[in-house]
């Protein structure tokens, strides 16, 4: 299957799908799993800007965690028990134990 219309690129995307650039062959696809499909060679500056994008937001996901988890380490250290961090802070009791 090779995705050759915006729309479609656009709505498998929403779905989950997220484009990958492979070096090896010079073309842009989409992935969701092991499964991939190809982009057709005009969508690719489409697949490369929604790329970018979906970085941007996983590193903003991730210091956004990171932030979350110092300050749960900083509220436990200053006597709070348990059961108090994790409803200040909505960690999960797993999550927390993990980084405590």
């Amino acid at each position: 299957m090779v995705v050759r219309k915006l729309d479609e690129l656009i709505d498998l995307v929403l779905k989950g799908w997220k484009p990958y650039y492979h070096r090896g062959v010079d073309r842009w696809y989409l992935r969701r799993g092991n499964r991939r499909i190809l982009i057709d060679r005009n969508l690719d500056g489409v697949a490369e800007e929604i790329h970018k994008v979906l970085e941007y937001l996983k590193k903003r996901r991730e210091a956004v965690r990171r932030e979350l988890l110092r300050k749960a380490v900083a509220l436990r250290a200053s006597g709070l028990t348990v059961n108090e961090v994790i409803e200040a802070t909505g960690i999960p009791r797993p999550t927390l134990y993990r980084y405590l």
